[in-house]
């Protein structure tokens, strides 16, 4: 008697927990297959820093623009491959001011949206080399970004990020303030 009892009372606890059971599984097909705007996408951004302060004026006298002009993303579901460029080759009034500089970063980048698919925060990480004058950079950076979606395939952003590296001939930290506006286009 007391087995029948003990058996029954098994089969009462399975019936009863066998509901919770089933609610706390997911659907692993569903998330897996969960896609942003930006998933298997590319993406290029140029910089329009220079061109935004002939119409707006921008209060960027303590800081100098990024010198990234190019930015290349490569996007699979969740991770994007990029590729920064930069370059300034421009002549100057002033002859004894040398303002010949080089920029290229290579890095993963990961992009999370922030609201109803309008605006997206960027983080990840990118190998930075750099040319400016006489000294250079070299190092790791961590880099975070924040992006407005204009529509589907027009963006605006700005970023920021920390250097650690052979910075200047010396080891250091650097700080990137957000000093440049990118537009971007997804196709």
């Amino acid at each position: 008697m007391k087995t029948c009892q003990l058996k029954l009372s098994i089969i009462q606890i399975i019936l009863l927990l066998f509901p919770v059971l089933l609610m706390a599984q997911t659907d692993t097909a569903t998330v897996e297959k969960e896609t942003f705007l930006w998933s298997y996408k590319k993406e290029v951004a140029f910089n329009l820093t220079n061109l935004a302060q002939r119409f707006v004026p921008l209060n960027l006298q303590s800081f100098t623009t990024q010198p990234v002009a190019l930015k290349a993303k490569f996007y699979g579901r969740k991770f994007g491959f990029r590729i920064d460029l930069g370059a300034d080759v421009s002549s100057n009034a002033n002859p004894t001011i040398n303002r010949n500089s080089f920029h290229l970063s290579l890095g993963i980048e990961r992009k999370k949206p922030v609201w109803k698919e309008k605006w997206a925060y960027t983080t990840g990480w990118m190998l930075t080399v750099e040319q400016r004058q006489d000294s250079g950079i070299a190092g790791i950076q961590k880099f975070f970004g924040l992006e407005y979606n204009i529509n589907p395939n027009v963006q605006i952003n700005t970023e920021t990020g920390i250097i650690v590296g052979n910075i200047f001939d010396d080891f250091g930290i650097l700080f990137n303030p957000p000093t440049s506006l990118y537009l971007q286009v997804r196709f």
